[in-house]
């Protein structure tokens, strides 16, 4: 353990909600070598106080660490999840849901995009169904954070690891040179760095597919750990994503898929359980629309 040199805390409005604003910082004279961050648990943010001593190996954090090096709110909300877990060994592996509704006090949902036991009857279907859910990752993008996850390694993916997860950080759908539609999707990976080596990979095959003006600014747009993938390659290489829809301060859940009423979610601590009483539009990549009752 080392203590942190002298830094910044900065938040943005989504980060504020787990790092409470206006707490004293390393240079405050009130400054007392501890900072408080906010949990979503059982259905109410819990309170977590920790000390600015973080695990250091060679000078350098040994796990979460932002991109810029004078920031620390990402260690210190870490450290603060792993005191509630236990320790940070708690934290080598898990649900992206999970983490998404203790992080946001949302909600969470996965889709299963590969099954055991798939017919040949639905490889047939499959582009009808991923274009759906395409459709439906484009409509989420704004107002969601999608994740997806490799849980088995396939050959020709093996630099995308087992049991990993990703960040879905855009969806396009362009038109090829040739007229063609395509549909694109921009990944972060969190580790940092760049591990796709598939057609879209800067200088990969992929781009010549289109307006070299339009593959210049898309490829100008990649920061380091992040790389694009076609629909096609997605669905191949993914096996399920994990979308956190958020709940604002007044406990109301956005209807994403339709119109923009807000759907009402009541919680009710009662034995320790968040109740979700709430009627809404749920995603099926089997059917056209259905509804669920959460609760």
């Amino acid at each position: 353990m080392t203590s942190l040199p002298k830094g910044q805390v900065t938040l943005d409005s989504n980060t504020s909600r787990v790092i409470p604003p206006g707490q004293p910082s390393w240079t405050d004279e009130s400054y007392q070598g501890c900072f408080t961050c906010r949990v979503w648990q059982f259905g109410h943010w819990v309170e977590v106080t920790i000390d600015d001593r973080l695990p250091c190996l060679g000078g350098k954090l040994c796990f979460s660490q932002c991109q810029k090096e004078d920031l620390f709110w990402l260690p210190l909300l870490e450290k603060a999840y792993a005191k509630v877990h236990g320790s940070y060994e708690q934290l080598w592996a898990g649900q992206v849901a999970d983490a998404l509704v203790d992080l946001t006090g949302g909600i969470a949902e996965r889709w299963t995009l590969k099954g055991p036991g798939k017919s040949v009857e639905k490889e047939k279907t499959g582009m009808v169904l991923e274009k759906a859910v395409f459709r439906r990752l484009m409509n989420l993008k704004e107002q969601c954070v999608i994740s997806c996850s490799v849980l088995n390694s396939r050959q020709g993916a093996s630099e995308l690891g087992e049991f990993h997860a990703f960040i879905v950080i855009d969806t396009l759908n362009l038109s090829e040179v040739s007229g063609k539609e395509i549909f694109l999707l921009r990944i972060r990976n969190p580790w940092g760095r760049r591990c796709w080596k598939g057609p879209w990979c800067e200088g990969g095959p992929g781009w010549n597919q289109l307006d070299p003006v339009v593959a210049s600014e898309l490829l100008s747009q990649i920061q380091e750990g992040e790389f694009w993938v076609d629909e096609e390659e997605f669905f191949r290489e993914f096996d399920e994503i994990t979308v956190g829809f958020p709940v604002n301060e007044e406990g109301q859940l956005q209807s994403l898929y339709t119109d923009p009423r807000a759907f009402s979610v009541s919680t009710e601590k009662q034995k320790d359980e968040r109740k979700l009483k709430i009627f809404r539009e749920t995603i099926d990549i089997s059917v056209e629309s259905s509804y669920l009752l959460v609760g």
